[in-house]
C-alpha cells in the first residue's frame, strides 16, 4: 500500500533518488530531524483546545505523537492565565487548575505550539500539505552535508541550495506567525 502523502515515508522516493546510495534508514532519520527542527523553530504548528473546566485540575492532553514546542495561550473564561500558578506543564499535558471563587464550570481555551515527537511517522494532514516541502529542503541538506570516508552522496553545493531553500521556508513561516500575533487563533489547525 502506497503511504499517505503526510507519512514520512512519502517523502522517502523524493529524496532517495537525489541522494543515493545514502541508506534508507538514514533518510528517514534525516526526515524526521528536518520535521522537528523545522516545527520547533517556527512555531507554525498550532493546536487549540476549547472545553469545560470543571472543580479541582484539569489534564489537557496533547494529540499524540507530538511534542509541546511552547504554551501560547491558557485562558479560563477570556482571563489568561499564569504558568506556575493557573497551569502546569507535564509530559505530555497542560494541567490548568480551576480557579477560586468561581461557581460551576467554566471554559478553558489552551493554544500551543508543537512539533512531531521523535519517534512520530507522520505529520498532521494539513501541515504535510502546507509545509512539506520545507521537510524535504531540510533532509535533503542534511543529508548532502554529510561527510566522512565512507560517504559517497557528498554534495556541498546541493547542501548549500536545499539548505537556502529551507531556511527560506523557515523564514515564511514565521513572517505567518508573526503576522498572526494579534490572533493567535487563527493559525489553530484543531479544536
Amino acid at each position: 500500500m502506497n503511504p499517505r502523502p503526510n507519512e514520512y515515508a512519502y517523502f522517502l522516493p523524493i529524496v532517495m533518488p537525489l541522494v543515493q546510495p545514502c541508506p534508507k534508514y538514514l533518510v528517514m532519520d534525516a526526515i524526521r530531524h528536518a520535521a522537528v527542527d523545522f516545527f520547533t523553530r517556527t512555531r507554525v504548528w498550532r493546536e487549540r483546545h476549547v472545553g469545560a473546566l470543571t472543580e479541582g485540575a484539569n489534564d489537557i492532553p496533547l494529540p499524540p505523537a507530538s511534542s509541546l514546542v511552547r504554551v501560547e495561550y491558557v485562558g479560563v473564561n477570556g482571563q489568561r492565565l499564569i504558568l506556575g500558578i493557573d497551569y502546569v506543564v507535564r509530559d505530555a499535558t497542560v494541567d490548568v487548575k480551576f480557579p477560586k471563587g468561581v461557581e460551576g464550570p467554566c471554559c478553558t481555551e489552551l493554544c500551543v505550539s508543537l512539533c512531531p515527537s521523535r519517534d512520530a511517522e507522520a505529520l498532521p494532514d494539513e501541515q504535510a500539505r502546507d509545509w512539506g516541502d520545507a521537510v524535504v529542503y531540510g533532509a535533503l541538506a542534511k543529508i548532502k552535508a554529510m561527510s566522512g570516508n565512507s560517504v559517497g552522496w557528498i554534495d556541498a553545493e546541493g547542501a548549500k541550495v536545499h539548505f537556502d531553500l529551507y531556511e527560506s521556508e523557515i523564514a515564511r513561516a514565521q513572517r505567518l506567525v508573526t503576522r498572526d500575533r494579534a490572533g493567535w487563533n487563527s493559525l489553530t489547525v484543531a479544536s
